[in-house]
């Protein structure tokens, strides 16, 4: 019964990026727990932090930007939203990298 759903695509998103299969979006969650747990605090142990001043007001206006967008046209906006989520959990880890070297010294 399970099986039956599963084959049937919903007709409104199969031109959708991402929607056909789990596969794309499972590499892309396990790529981003790589680099979260091992591959960013390796980068980052020899090097001294980053200054990301300018690159979080830049972010922030986007962030801005994006609200007022989704508040103006809600449909289909939640879509387009998912990037920012997980580019904004990178940014929490290399604040945590920043604050990590700076306890050590």
């Amino acid at each position: 019964m399970f099986n039956a759903h599963v084959n049937v695509p919903d007709p409104r998103t199969v031109d959708w990026f991402l929607v056909r299969s789990p596969i794309p979006v499972l590499i892309i969650v396990f790529s981003y727990i790589y680099f979260v747990q091992h591959l960013g605090p390796k980068l980052m142990k020899k090097h001294s932090p980053f200054n990301l001043s300018t690159i979080l007001m830049v972010y922030n206006v986007a962030q801005i930007v994006h609200n007022v967008w989704i508040l103006s046209e809600v449909q289909g906006a939640w879509y387009i939203n998912w990037p920012a989520k997980f580019f904004r959990s990178f940014h929490h880890v290399l604040l945590l990298l920043h604050s990590w070297t700076w306890t050590k010294v």
